[in-house]
């Protein structure tokens, strides 16, 4: 693959392009994220101001196919569950792979490409 940023080639099966955080988290004021806000690498969890309103997040892999190669490119997005489906996936360490499986949960896409700073993207040039 091409680099955009610096015109020389790169391995795509060393990039594993993920959103920073759910979109969410971006729309909690700087100054209010400490406090309305915990995010680690794989699950954010965020409440409103009055405390009365908790969403949770999930980071997970989507693997894209790529026409030609053997393996998949893993996307990492955001997704949002229910409370009890957090505690019993973000605990876990489980791979969740297809709905109906014993480790599955119903699950809305949170991320959008909108903002290129809310990508994160591995460094491959500099």
């Amino acid at each position: 693959m091409r680099c955009a940023m610096c015109g020389e080639e790169h391995d795509w099966s060393a990039m594993e392009p993920s959103f920073e955080r759910p979109d969410a988290y971006w729309a909690v004021p700087e100054a209010e994220r400490p406090q309305r806000t915990l995010a680690g690498k794989s699950d954010c969890r965020i409440r409103d101001q009055a405390d009365t309103e908790r969403r949770y997040f999930l980071r997970v892999m989507l693997p894209i196919p790529i026409r030609g190669e053997v393996r998949n490119c893993n996307w990492g997005l955001w997704v949002e569950v229910s409370a009890p489906d957090s505690r019993q996936l973000g605990t876990a360490g489980t791979t969740v792979t297809r709905p109906g499986s014993p480790r599955s949960a119903a699950c809305s896409l949170t991320a959008s490409a909108d903002t290129p700073r809310r990508w994160d993207w591995p460094a491959l040039c500099s």
